[in-house]
């Protein structure tokens, strides 16, 4: 990361840091010598290492939800979108572990509070884009027409406990959550996809 800025470089060593070592072992000193930035420099960015993680985590918040709506983006079926945001939830996991483990398992009311209102944000318009493609299918009846948020619940909160219990090693299987993906989309669109009967074709019958 040559060319980038201080604030990245920061929030990449980060990233690393409070992986390797956890949150409370890592330091001011650590964290600017890690990305190579001076005194000064960090402290012009964020007044202390809080505000720094509060910045990761909406960082990394942003990030995932960017991730889903792309993958949503190219869905035009009930199913095939629910597939989509379940398989992207979990590829975003699985490849980025340590942003995954920071957001779903390590965040704390240390750094929380000073993230909501930026969460907040992010998070609204994330229910926009989800709502933008869940709408009409829910207005031809192949969704049930259940609260946005009951919706992302019933989607998300499955995949989030499993690829959490994964990140934080407090899995009861060493398998990826990959393995469990197919399983986590049947039962999302066993409760929210409606099945549309087949329309029968009129025939003559002959007397």
């Amino acid at each position: 990361m040559d060319d980038a800025t201080p604030r990245e470089r920061l929030l990449e060593a980060a990233t690393e840091l409070f992986a390797e070592n956890g949150y409370d072992a890592v330091n001011v000193e650590t964290l600017r010598k890690r990305a190579g930035v001076s005194n000064g420099s960090f402290f012009h960015l964020f007044a202390a290492k809080d505000d720094l993680a509060a910045d990761l985590l909406v960082t990394c918040v942003a990030d995932y939800q960017a991730a889903i709506i792309k993958a949503l983006a190219r869905c035009e079926t009930a199913a095939d979108g629910i597939a989509a945001m379940i398989r992207g939830h979990i590829r975003w996991v699985t490849n980025n572990p340590d942003k995954a483990r920071f957001m779903l398992d390590d965040a704390r009311a240390a750094w929380f509070a000073k993230a909501t209102d930026r969460l907040n944000t992010h998070n609204k318009a994330f229910g926009a884009a989800i709502e933008r493609w869940r709408a009409p299918l829910t207005a031809q009846g192949h969704l049930r027409d259940v609260p946005i948020g009951i919706f992302v619940a019933a989607v998300a909160g499955p995949v989030n406990m499993i690829c959490r219990a994964w990140v934080s090693g407090r899995q009861l299987t060493s398998a990826s959550p990959q393995r469990s993906e197919d399983e986590l989309i049947a039962l999302a669109c066993h409760a929210l996809v409606i099945t549309q009967p087949k329309v029968r074709a009129n025939r003559k019958t002959s007397r």
